[in-house]
């Protein structure tokens, strides 16, 4: 037989550091049907699975990848809504969770509608932001829109109220829409919701005529009504709620009455003894003129105390007492970090039903802190440790769940609380690449008026008043755990290969 002297395509040669992806495809495609012919279709299948993307997702959170971060934060953020919607069905009511609601939660579910805004602000998926909003609307109330809804009077605290009112004075931060039937969505007889500022306004000047000057010489009641147990407590839940509205409101507006009334309630705190050495103590009583304290210490109430402070730190351009207290504040927070783990004295003792009071204590530690790196950045390494730490912890149990292909939350507090707090402990790493919070425009020339981190161009970014916010790193297309895009990378191709051949 004559040898075949038919042209040839001349093979090119690849440079070092180069390969023929074609070529190695090609192999590839042909030892894997060779292979096929030498296994059964099931083995080749099982071979397959072992490369799901619920196997690929499973991975442990990298505290320095955006990607891996945004990944755990988006399924955490669809288990909610999904769970929410599951409840919507049965409950119908718009706005609660049903399992919430069973147990007398109202006010946990501001923490969600708080977390999910943040999400959407931090990632830039604004997919739920509708169901935010219409969730936040129907919930503001009948008479007077502030978030006290007239079937929610038996359990309605000043707290509950105040977590409703933070979510939306962060909707008002993120520029959130106000939905076009926002009218429609609250009913014909209700007073009309036109911005999210105001009703955070609203909720804070309810609360001002709340301010009790005759018993322990100020301060809020845990709850609104005379009739509610718990009346004659004064504590720093409420109050340290009070003081980060105060201090938000400062910065977006530049209205001084709110600067004011910031470093009022601060004082009161500290006057009062609820603020010892930084410390921040539980609560006191008004049938002993609050000299007997509570002092149980709820990381999230030492976190709010900690972002009002870097607030008015930053935008009064750290005078005092806002120096002085941000870094005590920061110092003390070392209580909360025990064995690379966020310890929430109050809730991880289990003095109170950590199902009621300390719910989501963890979201609102890792937020808070964050929020106060971003104002003051210099107190950093003490805080990061802790939300790093809790991100970490966090998002264990939920990398379980991704990784079994099962992220269902619904009808458990404990499940939803997971999902909560992976989302919040998470996302909280995004915030030192976020972009800056939006000012009120109405007030765009008032020299008062500061968001995170400031707008001062070419500023020193730790200093206050200093911008330091830079673009989030945009994920390259087809990279392994970039959202939205699982490509099939050489790699894997690769790691196909080795593993079809150990089956031989």
């Amino acid at each position: 037989m004559q040898a075949d002297k038919s042209p040839r395509t001349p093979i090119k040669a690849a440079l070092p550091g180069q390969f023929d992806q074609q070529n190695i495809s090609h192999s590839i495609f042909h030892f894997i049907s060779f292979f096929f012919n030498m296994r059964s279709s099931l083995q080749l299948l099982s071979l397959l699975l072992t490369f799901s993307p619920n196997a690929l997702v499973a991975a442990k959170l990298d505290v320095n990848d955006q990607n891996s971060i945004k990944n755990i934060s988006s399924t955490a953020a669809s288990a909610i809504i999904k769970s929410y919607k599951y409840g919507l069905e049965q409950y119908r009511i718009t706005g609660l969770f049903e399992i919430l609601e069973e147990e007398y939660l109202w006010g946990a579910t501001g923490e969600i509608w708080n977390s999910m805004l943040e999400y959407s602000h931090l990632t830039g998926d604004t997919q739920f932001n509708e169901a935010v909003a219409s969730g936040l609307l129907h919930q503001t109330g009948e008479r007077i829109v502030a978030f006290m809804p007239e079937n929610q009077t038996k359990i309605l605290g000043n707290r509950d109220q105040s977590q409703w009112g933070l979510a939306a004075m962060t909707a008002a931060e993120i520029n959130l829409d106000i939905p076009k039937d926002a009218q429609n969505l609250k009913g014909p007889e209700s007073p009309p919701v036109t911005s999210w500022l105001d009703l955070a306004k609203t909720v804070f000047d309810t609360q001002l005529e709340r301010w009790g000057s005759e018993e322990c010489s100020g301060g809020l009641h845990a709850q609104i009504f005379p009739y509610n147990n718990g009346f004659t407590i004064k504590s720093t839940g409420e109050n340290g709620n009070f003081l980060l509205l105060a201090a938000r409101l400062a910065r977006f507006t530049g209205n001084k009455t709110y600067v004011e009334w910031a470093e009022k309630s601060f004082e009161w705190s500290k006057t009062v003894g609820l603020v010892k050495d930084f410390r921040v103590l539980d609560s006191s009583d008004i049938r002993d003129n609050c000299t007997m304290k509570n002092d149980v210490e709820w990381a999230a109430y030492h976190a709010a105390y900690t972002e009002a402070s870097a607030i008015m730190y930053n935008i009064t351009n750290a005078t005092e007492p806002w120096i002085t207290a941000i870094d005590g504040f920061a110092n003390t927070s070392s209580a909360f970090l025990h064995e690379e783990k966020l310890y929430d004295i109050a809730h991880d003792q289990q003095k109170y039903d950590p199902e009621t009071i300390g719910l989501f204590s963890k979201t609102v530690v890792t937020r808070s802190y964050a929020r106060a790196m971003k104002a003051a950045p210099h107190v950093s390494e003490k805080l990061q440790k802790i939300v790093s730490a809790a991100a970490v912890q966090c998002a264990t149990p939920w990398e379980e769940k991704m990784g079994s292909g099962n992220t269902t939350v619904n009808g458990s507090i404990e499940l939803l609380e997971g999902a909560v707090n992976a989302l919040a402990a998470t996302q909280a790493l995004l915030w030192p690449q976020a972009k800056a919070l939006a000012p009120d425009v109405s007030n765009s020339t008032n020299s008062t008026t500061a968001d995170e981190g400031g707008a001062t161009s070419g500023a020193d970014a730790n200093k206050p008043g200093a911008s330091g916010n830079a673009e989030s790193p945009k994920p390259e297309a087809g990279k392994s755990g970039a959202p939205g895009q699982p490509g099939l990378s050489l790699g894997l191709l690769v790691g196909l290969l080795g593993a079809a051949i150990s089956l031989l």
